[in-house]
């Protein structure tokens, strides 16, 4: 959790998952700011949401949230970005999240690995920041062999 102004946190390239206690997987508040880039949510049993941000403020580019029947963020004041992300629900309207179900080859196995029918592959862009996956992988990048 990031508290406070002038407080930071800031996570790239992971896989958030098997969050074992209730509240938010990542909170901020109190005009910190939390930036997630590359990032994986999903499996997270006892998460209340996967995103908490109050008064603060939320940057998220290039990662997936997929936690339904959970809300992906809960939110009051402060200010949200977000960039190329696939999400269970539209948590941010004007920004860019794409709803959908990532494809995921065996999350029960412990596999994010998305498919290669995956609305996650080739679905960004080059972003500053980390550009792989927790698993050294590649995010943003255009395949020429997927149609766009």
């Amino acid at each position: 959790m990031a508290s406070g102004a002038g407080a930071q946190l800031t996570i790239g390239s992971a896989l958030l998952t098997g969050h074992a206690s209730e509240g938010a997987v990542l909170a901020a508040e109190s005009a910190a700011t939390l930036t997630v880039q590359s990032s994986t949510f999903s499996n997270n049993s006892q998460a209340n949401q996967v995103l908490s941000a109050s008064n603060a403020d939320l940057d998220l580019a290039v990662s997936i949230v997929f936690e339904p029947g959970r809300p992906a963020l809960t939110r009051t004041g402060g200010s949200i970005v977000t960039q190329c992300v696939l999400a269970h629900e539209d948590f941010d309207p004007p920004g860019d999240v794409r709803v959908a179900n990532p494809g995921f080859t065996d999350a029960v196995a412990g596999d994010y690995t998305p498919r290669l029918d995956s609305p996650a592959i080739d679905a960004c862009f080059e972003i500053s920041g980390p550009a792989r996956d927790y698993r050294g992988q590649p995010r943003g990048v255009d395949l020429p062999q997927i149609v766009d």
